[in-house]
């Protein structure tokens, strides 16, 4: 299974954007949760789609289902997009331990 370490979005807000520089939020969007993709999006004011990308909560339900099904392992697009606390890399590095 692949995961970017980056969001993807639209024009009007950010094409792309590192994971490290996600949050904060900028003032007048706000993070929601997408309960059928398992994924944290960004939503405008209006409540329109602006963001999407993946954090903590949304990688961990990748690695629990990487281990309940068996399967090889996970890649990520690039541990110099994490943040300086290395969130999504300690994450993914549970499947090893």
């Amino acid at each position: 299974m692949g995961v970017p370490f980056y969001g993807r979005g639209v024009e009007s807000f950010r094409k792309s954007m590192d994971f490290r520089n996600i949050y904060p939020i900028p003032e007048g969007y706000t993070e929601q949760w997408d309960k059928s993709a398992h994924a944290p999006y960004i939503e405008d004011s209006n409540g329109e789609f602006v963001f999407g990308f993946e954090n903590a909560r949304s990688l961990q339900i990748k690695c629990d289902y990487i281990k309940e099904h068996g399967l090889l392992g996970i890649m990520n697009w690039d541990y110099s997009l994490d943040d300086e606390n290395l969130t999504l890399t300690r994450i993914m590095h549970s499947l090893v331990e």
